[in-house]
């Protein structure tokens, strides 16, 4: 049996799609193989065409990285983000997304706004949507159902709950 320690620094891009973790290079001390070339290994097959798309949407540039970096560690998602709502409808007219993550409480336009175009929208309308909010009470929760959305998870949001949530939808 052998045992290893390794220990990440990620930089998380925050308005481009990346489908690895970037700027990482790790190197083994028994093997020497980066993760950048396992990544690399990983893009010559058809593992990026199964990727299903992410966006998460939130105004805490912190709790976007979090999110982000442990649907990343899945290794099933392409993970995109957003500051806000009115940033978020632009990257979902640009992309065809399979769920969207989003905040309640955001500048310009908070997420009970980008529901509601959404389920307006005919091309978007059955986007799957997971409320991630610090709001927590129950007519919070109703308030989302009642625009839409699929889901709803109150922060500081437990890992296996998100993960086991996102998979679901």
């Amino acid at each position: 049996e052998i045992n290893r320690v390794l220990t990440l620094d990620i930089d998380v891009p925050e308005t481009e799609a990346f489908t690895s973790i970037p700027d990482v290079s790790i190197e083994s001390e028994l093997d020497n193989t980066s993760i950048n070339d396992i990544s690399n290994q990983e893009k010559d097959g058809q593992v990026l065409k199964q990727l299903k798309k992410i966006l998460v949407v939130d105004d805490n540039k912190i709790m976007r990285k979090l999110v982000v970096t442990l649907l990343m560690k899945e290794k099933k998602y392409e993970v995109f983000q957003a500051e806000d709502g009115i940033d978020a409808l632009e990257k979902i007219k640009e992309n065809n997304f399979d769920l969207i993550i989003l905040d309640v409480m955001m500048p310009r336009l908070d997420g009970y706004g980008v529901c509601q175009k959404l389920r307006e929208s005919q091309e978007f309308a059955h986007l799957p949507i997971l409320m991630l909010t610090s709001l927590d009470e129950k007519d919070d929760m109703l308030k989302s159902f009642s625009v839409g959305v699929d889901d709803f998870i109150s922060k500081p949001v437990d890992n296996t709950i998100l993960s086991a949530k996102v998979a679901s939808l």
